[in-house]
C-alpha cells in the first residue's frame, strides 16, 4: 500500500509517476495563473465593464469556496482519478464557456463554472499526492515537485503576456 512505503527525493525522482503528476498539475497552473491574471483584462477588452469583470471575478471566489465541502464529499465516495479528471473538465468547460459569453448572466454561470473547478484544485491536488505516495512521504514528494508547479504558474502569465504581444490574441 502506497501509505506504508517511506519515499526518499531521490526514489520518488526516479517514479514516471511523479513526473506525470508534476506535468500534469504544472501544465494546469500554467494555464491558471494566465488565467487569473490576465482575466479581468480579457472581460473588459469584451466589451465589459471594469465593475462587471470585477464582479465576474469575484465569482471564482464564491464558487469555489461553497465547492470545497463538496469536493471532499467526492474524494470520499469517487475514485480519486475520477475526481481530479472531474476538476480538470469543470475548468475546461468554464473556460470554454467565458469565450463563448457575450452577456453577463452566462458570463457569471461560466465564472461559477470555472470556480467550482479551481475549489477542488488544492483538495484534489494534495489526495492525488498521497494516493500515488502515501501520506507518510508527502511532505518530502510535494517538496521535490512544488517547485515545478510554482514556476509554471508565474511562467503562465508571463507566456500569455508574450502571447498576446506577439500574435494580438
Amino acid at each position: 500500500m502506497a501509505s506504508d512505503v517511506r519515499w526518499t527525493r531521490q526514489a520518488a525522482a526516479r517514479t514516471p509517476a511523479l513526473w506525470m503528476l508534476v506535468a500534469t498539475f504544472g501544465l494546469a497552473s500554467t494555464g491558471m495563473g494566465a488565467l487569473l491574471l490576465h482575466l479581468i483584462p480579457y472581460m473588459t477588452d469584451a466589451g465589459f465593464t471594469r465593475a462587471q469583470a470585477a464582479g465576474a471575478f469575484g465569482m471564482i471566489g464564491v464558487s469555489g469556496l461553497l465547492s470545497k465541502p463538496l469536493w471532499g464529499i467526492a474524494l470520499d465516495r469517487f475514485p480519486i482519478r475520477r475526481c481530479a479528471a472531474a476538476e480538470f473538465v469543470l475548468m475546461a468547460l468554464g473556460i470554454t464557456l467565458i469565450l463563448a459569453s457575450h452577456t453577463l448572466a452566462p458570463l457569471y454561470g461560466a465564472i461559477f463554472t470555472l470556480g467550482i473547478g479551481i475549489g477542488g484544485v488544492v483538495t484534489v491536488q494534495e489526495v492525488v499526492w498521497a494516493d500515488f505516495f502515501g501520506r507518510l512521504s508527502l511532505g518530502t514528494v510535494r517538496s521535490l515537485a512544488q517547485p515545478f508547479t510554482i514556476v509554471s504558474s508565474a511562467g503562465g502569465p508571463v507566456f500569455a503576456g508574450f502571447a498576446y504581444d506577439h500574435f494580438g490574441s
